[in-house]
């Protein structure tokens, strides 16, 4: 079985000592580990779908593929590795450098947008989302029970669209000849009217309409049950624009600015298993939802709706530690064994 990382290296070895080891504190028995070769933490085996974009898009046809993968014909964790890590480690890279050298680094545009996009994927590829996941597939899921209400509240308050009708039933005739039927269609509709006013209702009532609708909403809840029992979801999930979309607008990412927080105590910062840190900080009369990227013990990238970089005090990395400790999944990691002890 081959292993995926759902963290990846280039922000772990950041974390580590001269010889590219790590220490991790472990939640379920509150003892430390290590230390271990970077290279093997963080991983799951088959974490991520063997199957291409390609093969994932004919089996979850209602995603949108996040234009960031662009080799369709690659798998998932080959394209994380091609678009979003390898540019990731060569901006990361630069940051780091700067800041360490007492310089604080010029973020373009298209990098801050790259690393967003990469925050929004790393929130979506944890073993934790994975697990929210994996809830989910256990549940069976059915429409509604007033479904078949709601869609026939629907097509009765809708009007006959000859266009599309004639279209549908005549697709070989040219535009003059099907504006002919339509007319025709029209025509013949207002006569029948005349005649029998309920002639709609009653199709729309009659038996016919009715297992029309029945095997209609057999067929969805069948696709939807493919989909909630596929192995496969975690990673349409991840590929989904739709899922990328809605946390971007939700949080307003599109308005936050990349800025630094800069440690420039003892204590180093922690890297938790999810990779990332989301904090609602209290503020007394308010809270404040706040967004962290740890990179480096000393430093973290912040989403932040000020461009202000701020160097903070040991209160903060204290505070900052103890809740990536309690919001990892299993573990926090660290090149420092006695930096854990907290």
């Amino acid at each position: 079985m081959s292993k995926d990382h759902y963290l990846p290296r280039l922000i772990i070895r950041n974390f580590t000592d001269s010889s590219g080891k790590i220490y991790f504190f472990s939640k379920k028995d509150k003892k430390i580990y290590g230390h271990f070769n970077h290279y093997n933490q963080l991983q799951e085996s088959n974490f991520y779908s063997k199957k291409s974009i390609t093969e994932l898009k004919e089996i979850f046809s209602h995603i949108d593929i996040n234009p960031i993968f662009k080799k369709e014909e690659l798998d998932l964790d080959k394209n994380i590795e091609l678009f979003i890590e390898s540019p990731m480690g060569a901006i990361l890279s630069k940051i780091i450098e700067e800041i360490l050298n007492r310089n604080l680094p010029i973020v373009f545009n298209g990098e801050s947008n790259l690393i967003k996009g990469y925050f929004v994927i790393q929130h979506l590829r944890t073993p934790a989302f994975k697990r929210v996941s994996d809830e989910v597939r256990k549940q069976l899921l059915k429409l509604p029970p007033n479904t078949r209400e709601l869609v026939m509240d629907i097509v009765n308050s809708r009007s006959v669209n000859f266009k599309e009708v004639v279209k549908g039933k005549f697709p070989n005739l040219n535009s003059k000849q099907r504006r002919a039927k339509v007319v025709e269609a029209q025509r013949s509709l207002k006569k029948r009217l005349k005649r029998d006013p309920d002639f709609i209702k009653n199709i729309r009532n009659s038996k016919e309409t009715e297992e029309i609708l029945e095997k209609e909403m057999k067929m969805v809840e069948e696709e939807i049950e493919k989909i909630r029992a596929h192995p496969d979801k975690h990673s349409s999930e991840i590929l989904d624009n739709k899922i990328r979309g809605r946390f971007l607008r939700k949080f307003n990412f599109d308005d936050r600015h990349i800025k630094f927080i800069i440690n420039k105590t003892k204590i180093p910062f922690v890297l938790s298993d999810t990779g990332k840190a989301m904090i609602c900080w209290d503020y007394g009369l308010k809270k404040v939802l706040h967004f962290y990227l740890p990179i480096h013990p000393k430093i973290l990238i912040e989403f932040s709706n000020n461009q202000e970089n701020e160097f903070v005090d040991e209160d903060f990395v204290k505070e900052f530690n103890q809740i990536s400790k309690d919001e990892s999944l299993v573990n926090v990691y660290l090149s420092d064994k006695k930096s854990l002890l907290f």
